[in-house]
């Protein structure tokens, strides 16, 4: 307190219980005396006890130690599958990661392509559908059992408006195209009589698909790319991705 100045400070630490020599009072253990003088007013004392010193301390580091944030860059990969080009699109910090998540992801959609595509013939789609017909009964993988049962769910309830057993009509359709020629009225006839998801059979003890039509075509270009997308986002959350969108054609899907 001696020697100082009006308008300045001066703060006396107290540790063991030491004492100043102006001081007759002991003080806390730890404690910090703020006195301020202030020309033509009388002195003012504030003191902070040792709690709320160490409060302070231990909000600063708090604050110090806080986590950053990690920045994050845009990635985006691009391959045709499905004869659609798929872009996926991700945010990661690292570039390494980014490659293999998508490149994962790209995997799996390869691979379903060769479960549900109606253009390749060695896929599993079209192996079924050459060969179940009424009373023979096929086995089918997970990917396309979980495809039909939700195609037959949509397909009840919006009464056949959705419906995956449409192949005959798509091919005939498909070849006008190609000929600029219409399809015949009896062509047409012919191939609604192939047309119908109450032609398709499924039975969920066995796992089994059983089309009651000889030469049914199915074509599940209405919802396999959907599906796709969904086990693709389901790859890139597997391997770290929190941010990501996945473009097949027009099918997006957000994560």
């Amino acid at each position: 307190q001696h020697g100082c100045t009006p308008g300045r400070r001066r703060i006396t630490l107290y540790i063991d219980g030491t004492l100043p020599l102006d001081e007759q009072t002991p003080r806390p253990a730890v404690a910090f005396q703020e006195t301020k003088h202030i020309a033509g007013h009388k002195r003012a004392n504030r003191t902070v006890t040792m709690g709320r010193l160490i409060g302070v301390i231990l909000i600063g580091a708090a604050i110090t130690a806080a986590p950053r944030a990690v920045a994050t860059e845009r990635f985006e990969f691009t391959q045709t599958e499905m004869a659609v080009p798929f872009r996926i699109v991700l945010y990661m910090s690292d570039a390494a990661a980014a490659r293999e998540a998508a490149k994962a992801a790209f995997a799996r959609i390869h691979a379903l392509n060769d479960v549900l595509s109606d253009y390749d013939p060695e896929s599993e789609l079209r192996r079924l559908c050459d060969t179940s017909n009424e009373g023979n009964p096929v086995a089918v993988s997970d990917d396309l059992w979980r495809v039909l049962v939700c195609s037959q769910e949509i397909a009840e309830r919006s009464e056949g408006a959705f419906d995956v057993t449409v192949g005959p009509l798509v091919r005939l359709w498909r070849s006008a195209r190609r000929t600029k020629e219409l399809p015949t009225a009896r062509s047409l006839d012919k191939a609604r009589s192939k047309v119908g998801y109450r032609l398709m059979r499924l039975d969920a003890e066995g796992r089994t698909v059983e089309l009651l039509r000889s030469k049914m075509r199915l074509d599940l270009g209405g919802i396999a790319k959907g599906y796709a997308v969904d086990e693709a986002l389901g790859v890139l959350r597997a391997c770290g991705v929190e941010r990501m969108m996945i473009d097949a054609g027009g099918n997006l899907g957000l994560g």
